[in-house]
């Protein structure tokens, strides 16, 4: 299904909250991997959830078929065995399309 664009301007007042919410999403979710990295039984990072944004794996191999891990220099070793991306969850949807006041 598609819906009609919205333009999140975040210096309007309807949108002021998303500064917070991501914000928020973003400490949370940094707090999230370190605590995978440090007591995980695998040491590795996994999906971690903020009330908008979510970090899950991404799924996506090479030409080659392979996946990328990462190699964090913080820990000296592998964090992850495959590539990581950032997602919006459908909460982003239902609240802007609240505080646009378009539907």
């Amino acid at each position: 299904m598609f819906l009609p664009s919205i333009h999140i301007d975040l210096r309007k007042p309807e949108f002021a909250g998303l500064r917070n919410i991501w914000r928020n999403d973003y400490c949370s979710i940094c707090k999230q991997l370190r605590d995978h990295i440090e007591h995980s039984s695998d040491g590795f990072i996994h999906t971690s959830n903020g009330t908008h944004i979510q970090v899950r794996s991404k799924y996506a191999r090479d030409s080659s078929g392979n996946y990328h891990p990462i190699y964090s220099n913080v820990y000296g070793r592998y964090v992850s065995n495959k590539n990581r991306a950032f997602y919006f969850q459908k909460q982003f949807v239902y609240d802007i399309r609240r505080m646009s006041g378009l539907y």
